[in-house]
């Protein structure tokens, strides 16, 4: 695809370009500004993209990457830099194409099939691992049947696969064919001799010759003058196939399509992420495939209520019911039933004929930040969320009947203090703060505000004004009351890039916002206040030093702790793309001590993408 005449720049006045970072596990680039287009590549996770134009909804971008320009949603990137200057597109000349599977990634999902496998007579273990009990010995090859893949896992360097074989069992074996489960109505078609695979217009990628007894996917015609099959492999590459070259697969072969959502657990499978991953089943009817790193599911609908499964990127989930707000969905699936909310997934199905769940839900607890839901939070890395006092008393647990810490906390509005942890008991929401000359505990209202221990200021609005989304964001503008207190993180033109304490970033007049005066942030120790953990040493007692390995945040915001699990203070929150340097690591290599702008502190290895040598990190010692 050439160039939009309009991307054409030239005789412009150079501006600093800005760029969007990719803010889920995988993004699809496409040839056109929708998602009718093709697929050119797919990237990862906090890859930037530097940005080129603008189509006339200001949704999808026109970005540079390493084999082309192409075109990506802005509602699943960080937008970084002055966007003003962007020139627009003209569109209206660039041909739709039909989509094509991400290339590279193993995908069959979206046709109704999954990837399965035959036998070739080994044995079957109940654990992956030779040492562990035989369920059958020598499983009989059986070429003529397809079996689900279950399940796929890598020990000491030996791929095992987990399977169901009637009247056998189910478990493990180190050997297996990989081949297409054909549960669906298109035709597996089988390669009849060595034949080239081709992409013109499919994808961005080399040709290469496919061997004899090869298997794909029959997906209709494609190339000029039907000549070529498009065909896909079991790894979800899709390319175009000369049609004398293949034949229909055998109806002596069958696969083992039956009860296929019931055995099938879409969630031990690597998971696909928005852009395209590892081979997937679909569920019929309405789901809803989870569209960012990690999601919570929780017990209600709204994220005070507590966190009953995280799933990663790319699990589908049966949906089957949504809260009146449109806002939440009850889904299912291997952890029972839960809610999750729709602005971190993708839906496929009718939406109509979900029914609204309208009964009352009883809050029972409420689980640290996460993506998808949690207490009040920013995307500022040196800030973290604060309170103000407003009179109440103080107890030891989140309980009115635990022991007092002190009565009748005196009002301060001048004073903002770190929020240590929020939870949410019997309906009521606990705050947790550590207030000088009083104690460490729990109260039952607090006035949230922002904190400043770092470089943004915090500004407030002088009268009720509206906060506009223009280039920033896919939503619509709403009115800020007065007072309200948000970070000053930049200035376009006659507006001010303003940042509140939910997190939203949008563009509100210069001019009717001031500098916050007269408010003392405590910010000394918040590092320190909940698990005395700020400063490390080896394993052998050595101090830790900076190991040039950084990781990079992918996920929308991730909360940095000063120690290492959940249940340590949050010393910052880092948004998705941020790239930190690696310090250290925990012996079990879940938890990075990392170091930024606020310090150091520890970061959940879940919820990053590690650039680096992973031998040269010293394991940290507390």
């Amino acid at each position: 695809m050439s160039a939009p005449a309009s991307a054409q720049t030239s005789g412009r006045v150079a501006f600093a370009q800005p760029k969007l970072v990719v803010n889920t596990s995988f993004l699809n680039i496409r040839t056109g500004p929708s998602a009718s287009y093709a697929v050119l590549l797919t990237v990862v996770g906090g890859t930037e993209l530097p940005v080129l134009g603008t189509a006339a909804d200001n949704v999808w971008y026109y970005v540079s990457t390493e084999v082309g320009a192409g075109w990506v949603n802005i509602t699943y990137t960080l937008p970084r830099g002055d966007f003003t200057n962007v020139p627009l597109v003209d569109t209206s000349q660039i041909e739709v194409q039909a989509p094509a599977a991400g290339i590279g990634v193993p995908s069959l999902a979206g046709k109704g099939y999954v990837t399965g496998v035959s036998l070739l007579g080994k044995d079957m273990f109940a654990q992956p691992d030779y040492d562990s009990m035989h369920i059958a010995t020598s499983v009989p090859n059986d070429p003529l049947t397809v079996y689900p893949l279950l399940d796929q896992r890598n020990v000491d360097g030996v791929t095992w696969y987990l399977v169901s074989v009637s009247g056998v069992g189910t478990g493990w074996m180190d050997d297996v064919q990989i081949r297409i489960l054909d549960c669906g109505p298109e035709t597996v078609g089988v390669t009849t001799a060595e034949t080239p695979i081709r992409f013109e217009g499919i994808s961005n990628k080399d040709s290469y010759l496919l061997p004899a007894n090869v298997e794909g996917l029959l997906l209709g015609f494609g190339g000029v003058g039907n000549i070529y099959y498009r065909f896909q492999l079991p790894d979800g590459t899709l390319g175009l196939v000369d049609v004398n070259a293949v034949a229909p697969r055998s109806n002596d072969v069958y696969s083992v399509c039956d009860n296929l959502p019931a055995i099938v657990n879409a969630n031990s499978l690597a998971s696909l992420g928005q852009g395209g991953g590892a081979a997937t089943p679909v569920l019929a009817g309405n789901r809803a495939i989870i569209n960012t790193g990690f999601l919570n599911i929780r017990t209600g609908p709204g994220a005070g209520y507590a966190i009953v499964a995280t799933v990663p990127g790319g699990t589908e989930l049966a949906v089957i019911g949504r809260a009146t707000d449109d806002v939440w969905m009850l889904v299912e699936g291997a952890f029972g039933r839960g809610w999750l909310n729709n602005e971190f997934i993708l839906f496929r199905g009718d939406y109509s004929t979900i029914p609204v769940i309208s009964d009352a839900i009883v809050i029972t607890d409420v689980a640290s930040l996460g993506q998808g839901g949690g207490g009040a939070t920013v995307t500022s890395g040196q800030q973290v969320t604060g309170i103000s006092l407003v009179g109440k008393d103080m107890y030891a647990e989140p309980s009115y009947n635990a022991m007092h810490i002190a009565t009748s906390v005196p009002n301060d509005p001048s004073t903002i203090y770190p929020l240590l942890g929020q939870r949410t008991v019997d309906g009521t929401t606990w705050y947790y703060a550590s207030v000088e000359g009083v104690g460490t505990g729990w109260m039952d209202a607090v006035e949230l505000r922002l904190l400043s221990c770092g470089s943004d200021q915090v500004g407030v609005t002088v009268g009720d004004h509206p906060i506009r989304f223009d280039g920033i964001a896919n939503r619509d503008s709403f009115v800020l009351p007065n007072g309200t207190e948000g970070y000053i993180v930049g200035r376009r033109g006659e507006f001010t890039i303003f940042e509140l304490q939910d997190g939203t970033v949008g563009l509100v007049l210069a001019e009717v916002i001031v500098p916050r005066e007269g408010v003392t942030s405590v910010c000394r120790g918040i590092s320190t206040i909940s698990g005395q953990i700020s400063t490390g040493t080896t394993a052998t007692g050595e101090p830790v030093a900076a190991t040039g390995n950084v990781v990079i945040v992918n996920t929308g915001f991730l909360n940095i702790r000063s120690g290492p699990n959940a249940g340590f203070a949050v010393v910052a929150t880092a948004p998705g793309g941020t790239e930190l340097a690696v310090v250290g690591r925990t012996g079990d290599g879940v938890w990075y001590y990392v170091e930024g702008a606020f310090g150091r502190g520890w970061l959940n290895n879940q919820f990053v993408l590690f650039r680096g040598d992973y031998t040269t990190v010293p394991v940290i010692s507390f």
